[in-house]
């Protein structure tokens, strides 16, 4: 899942996608029925935001979001391209740091492809540590109350 904002196009730069792109996420599924991806859309989609899909049949139940389904197969690397560029970077990874991945590890991985995207929004090791002990607090505070 990646967060993207529409940004207007500058003449300058008319090669550029006319999305900036956010946070990503990467959730290893089991398999690829309707209700595993239903399910981990309304965990990690704000019911508020549009969703914007490829057109597969197991994403029809997204009743809550706005889902926009692309029709022209084709067109799919121009409407999700950050989608694309994750993508090839988790391959990436996988391929030319981790050469021999397994089964158990593999969300480890994609964990780690998520950091190293993020992360380019934290300003600096403070920023990052302060994020860790609040995340950290919150998980625990969770926990405790339910």
């Amino acid at each position: 899942m990646i967060e993207s904002k529409p940004v207007e196009l500058s003449p300058k730069y008319k090669h550029k996608t006319n999305k900036v792109v956010g946070y990503i996420k990467m959730k290893l599924l089991d398999n690829l029925e309707k209700k595993t991806t239903t399910e981990q859309a309304k965990t990690n989609i704000d019911t508020k935001a549009s969703a914007t899909t490829d057109g597969a049949n197991n994403y029809n139940d997204l009743k809550d979001h706005q889902a926009v389904v692309i029709q022209d197969k084709s067109k799919t690397s121009e409407i999700l391209p950050w989608v694309h560029i994750a993508i090839s970077n988790a391959k990436r990874l996988l391929l030319d740091v981790h050469h021999s991945t397994g089964i158990d590890y593999l969300q480890r991985y994609l964990d780690e492809c998520c950091y190293k995207f993020n992360k380019r929004y934290f300003e600096s090791i403070f920023d990052r540590e302060i994020i860790a002990v609040v995340a950290s607090n919150w998980k625990t505070k969770v926990q405790t109350i339910g």
